[in-house]
C-alpha cells in the first residue's frame, strides 16, 4: 500500500479524544539505569552513541527482540543514564496493522506530517513522515533511505526527551559558542 493511501487512511482515524502520554514501553519505565534495562531485559545488549552533535545519548541495542511474530531491532535511549526512549524497528510490510493497533490503544492520532510528506516517502529518497499518538509520546517515524527502501520505527518517548538533550547539550557547548 502506497503512503498516499496510508495517510488517507489517517485521516478517517483522527478525531478529538483525551490522551494521557506514557510513561515507557512495557516494563521499561522511563527514567530506570542501563543496568535496569539490561536487567529486565535479560538477553545481550550491546551499547553505542547516537551520532548527535555531543554524543550525550547513549543506546543500548538488541537485534534479536521479539515483536508479534518476528525478531526485529530494538533501541533504548538513554541521556545521563536515564531511559528516556525506546525505539522498535517495524516491518513496513504490517505498516497498516501497526497503525490500526495503535488507535486501538492509543485513539486517533495527536498530530501528523503533511499529506505530502507521506506522499514523499513512497516517492522521494531520504524523507520522512510521522504519526503521533498519546499526546506526542507514541511516534511512528515512516523513513526513505538514500536508495528510496522504506523503513518503519515505532518511538515510545518521554515528553522531556528533547528539553533533556538540548540542556546537556547547551551545557556543553556553551564555552565553544
Amino acid at each position: 500500500m502506497s503512503m498516499k493511501n496510508i495517510f488517507i487512511l489517517i485521516i478517517c482515524l483522527i478525531s478529538i479524544s483525551d490522551v494521557f502520554g506514557v510513561d515507557g514501553y512495557k516494563e521499561f519505565k522511563f527514567g530506570i539505569s542501563k543496568a535496569d534495562v539490561k536487567r529486565l531485559y535479560g538477553r545481550d545488549l550491546y551499547e553505542t552513541k547516537m551520532n548527535d552533535i555531543s554524543n550525550q545519548v547513549v543506546m543500548l541495542v538488541s537485534e534479536e527482540f521479539s515483536f508479534g511474530d518476528s525478531k526485529t531491532n530494538i533501541y533504548f535511549y538513554f541521556i545521563a543514564d536515564k531511559l528516556l526512549r525506546v525505539g522498535i524497528q517495524m516491518p513496513v510490510q504490517k505498516i497498516q496493522g501497526i497503525m490500526q493497533s495503535l488507535k486501538e490503544k492509543y485513539g486517533a492520532p495527536s498530530s501528523a506530517s503533511s499529506p505530502e510528506s507521506f506522499v514523499s516517502v513512497d516517492t522521494k529518497p531520504n524523507t520522512s513522515a510521522f504519526l503521533k499518538w498519546d499526546k506526542d509520546t507514541v511516534i511512528l517515524l515512516l523513513t526513505s533511505g538514500p536508495d528510496n527502501a522504506q523503513e518503519a520505527l515505532l518511538i515510545y518517548t518521554d515528553p522531556s526527551y528533547e528539553e533533556v538533550l538540548g540542556k546537556k547539550q547547551q551545557k556543553e557547548l556553551k564555552d565553544s559558542i
